[in-house]
């Protein structure tokens, strides 16, 4: 329940987006900042509850960012200005990011490399359900109530999830029954150094947020690809998220078998390339052709897909460095990949063209940035017997 929460918070109301801008009187580029800062709310909240996690538990820091992001959310529900909305979402934003940043310590707590890549291949593939009927259902709510209860819906689930981590989750913190370190910041600031100075483990890091950047760059264009510039309505726009979603699913079954005889190092590296040879592909089309819905769906399918191959492998990878300190080492790799597909959404809304070729360009450079930032990545040796 848990890993569901942002691709619900992203995606729920995704269809809701034309009617928002409308009741503020604002255009879909504008209002489409609002993912923006929830991804950088996303970043700034696994920054700070990483240490957190890693100091008093997972479970009580995976229940307080949910209750902020309860607060953000009852919040949007009165909001009554554009401004006040993009403030609440990114409230929403830091709250996810406070509770998700434990997902990936939790793993890295009970599973080695390559059963923790298959354990994350699995999450993101759970991650897929609320992406296949968020749009749906989110489309289905702003017609019959309104786009505010797609916000209360998501008000709901965040209440359902609480109650469901307060009585299921496990705390996967060793109790090691020696005194913590007198200054939180102090312990802070030891684990991102540590997790910030490891050069090999970085490139897993950045690969991770550049990679998923490209995703992250089209959900934050996807109103204005399928409803403005193809003129669909918003169920035909959910279908093709839905699409996106099913992509991602076969890319992480694949990547299940894969990983049975390949090491995921080398997984992630050829998926890096297939992704950007998928969005360069587009970025050609959409610049030297009069761009075809199909090819540009077929083109997005195929980047999204190949991320089934890259996000779990790379932060397996990434989280073996760090046995000690895996929630401050997720909380590194949660942020850069949130902030960067933040700021990437957001400078997206801020610089539009008004044409395809914008996300074209945007997705094509992240996926270079990735395939350079595996270049320098190395998998951690492994423990001696």
């Amino acid at each position: 329940m848990l890993t569901m929460v942002v691709p619900l918070a992203i995606n729920l109301y995704l269809p809701a987006l034309p009617e928002i801008a409308l009741a503020f009187g604002v255009d879909v580029p504008r209002i489409q900042v609002s993912v923006g800062v929830f991804l950088l709310g996303l970043g700034l909240g696994q920054f700070a509850g990483a240490p957190i996690a890693d100091r008093y538990g997972r479970r009580s820091t995976a229940m307080t960012g949910m209750a902020i992001l309860a607060i953000g959310t009852t919040g949007i529900l009165f909001s009554g200005s554009v401004e006040s909305f993009f403030v609440l979402r990114t409230l929403q934003g830091v709250g996810a990011g406070v509770a998700f940043v434990n997902i990936g310590a939790v793993v890295g707590d009970l599973f080695e490399r390559q059963r923790g890549a298959r354990v994350l291949g699995a999450i993101s593939a759970v991650q897929a359900v609320p992406r296949l009927i968020g749009p749906i259902s989110g489309a289905a709510l702003a017609m019959a109530f309104g786009w505010r209860s797609t916000f209360l819906a998501l008000l709901l689930y965040c209440l359902a999830a609480g109650c469901a981590l307060w009585s299921w989750l496990p705390e996967t913190v060793p109790q090691t029954g020696a005194a913590p370190e007198r200054s939180l910041l102090r312990q802070a600031t030891r684990g991102y150094r540590k997790a910030l100075g490891h050069t090999r483990a970085l490139g897993y890091v950045f690969c991770l947020a550049c990679s998923t950047a490209c995703l992250l760059v089209y959900v934050n264009d996807g109103a204005f690809i399928h409803t403005v510039w193809f003129g669909l309505s918003p169920t035909q726009f959910s279908g093709f998220l839905a699409a996106n979603v099913v992509a991602l699913v076969l890319g992480t079954v694949i990547n299940f078998r894969l990983l049975r005889k390949h090491d995921a190092h080398l997984v992630t590296r050829r998926a890096c390339v297939l992704q950007f040879l998928a969005t360069g592909t587009l970025l050609a089309h959409v610049t030297l052709m009069t761009p075809s819905l199909p090819i540009v769906v077929a083109l997005l399918m195929a980047s999204s897909g190949v991320l089934g191959m890259i996000t779990g492998n790379a932060a397996a990878c990434y989280l073996e460095y760090f046995p000690g300190i895996r929630a401050t080492a997720s909380g590194v790799a949660g942020s850069l990949q949130f902030l960067l597909g933040g700021a990437a959404g957001t400078a997206l809304s801020v610089f539009h063209t008004g044409t395809l070729a914008t996300v074209a360009i945007a997705s094509t450079l992240c996926a270079f940035l990735a395939i350079l930032a595996l270049a320098g990545a190395r998998p951690a040796p492994a423990p001696r017997p």
